[in-house]
């Protein structure tokens, strides 16, 4: 009984086919899995600059009190949106 070497080996046209498909599906995940992503991003960014805003309104109406708290409120916001 002879044994086909290692080099003899054709891949079926099948097999290719398939392990295309299979590429192009993870392709497209990772693809849509990074655009959803992406989108999550924007609208936090987007609600850090709204609260950073309405900080710094609430800032320039207070004319007395305490403005360390309402200040470090509006570092944070900023700070966090840095880190995304």
């Amino acid at each position: 009984m002879s044994h086909p070497s290692p080099n003899d080996y054709q891949p079926q046209p099948k097999t290719e086919e398939f392990e295309l498909e299979m590429l192009k599906q993870e392709y497209f995940f990772l693809q849509n899995t990074i655009e959803d992503y992406n989108k999550q991003i924007w609208v936090i960014k987007a609600l850090g600059i709204t609260g950073t805003g309405l900080v710094i309104n609430q800032v320039l109406q207070q004319k007395q009190g305490e403005p360390g708290l309402t200040a470090l409120i509006g570092t944070t916001i900023p700070l966090f949106f840095w880190v995304l």
